[in-house]
């Protein structure tokens, strides 16, 4: 056994584990609303830092979607092109 060649062997199995935790961060990260590439990246080079994700609680989004436009445009009737959200159809009567 002492023939073994034991670096190569050390960096194979390194190599895969960082391959794997990074594929395992980025699905992980993405679970938990947070930033996918940043995980991977981190927990390609420090494959422990997967432990640290796991570990994390999830975000919560602290502030609404922004509103969208529609494929139509214009949703309230003025011609201008402009969406209008609820509260501005509420308050200002639209």
């Amino acid at each position: 056994m002492s023939d073994i060649a034991w670096t190569p062997l050390v960096i194979t199995v390194y190599g895969i584990a960082a391959i794997v935790c990074a594929v395992i961060a980025w699905f992980t990260a993405s679970r938990k609303y947070r930033d996918r590439q940043s995980w991977a990246f981190t927990c390609f080079f420090l494959p422990p830092m997967l432990l640290v994700l796991v570990w994390l609680k999830p975000l919560r989004l602290l502030y609404a979607p922004a509103l969208r436009h529609n494929d139509e445009g214009d949703d309230d009737g003025d011609g201008d092109g402009q969406a209008t959200s609820a509260a501005t159809r509420y308050t200002h009567g639209v």
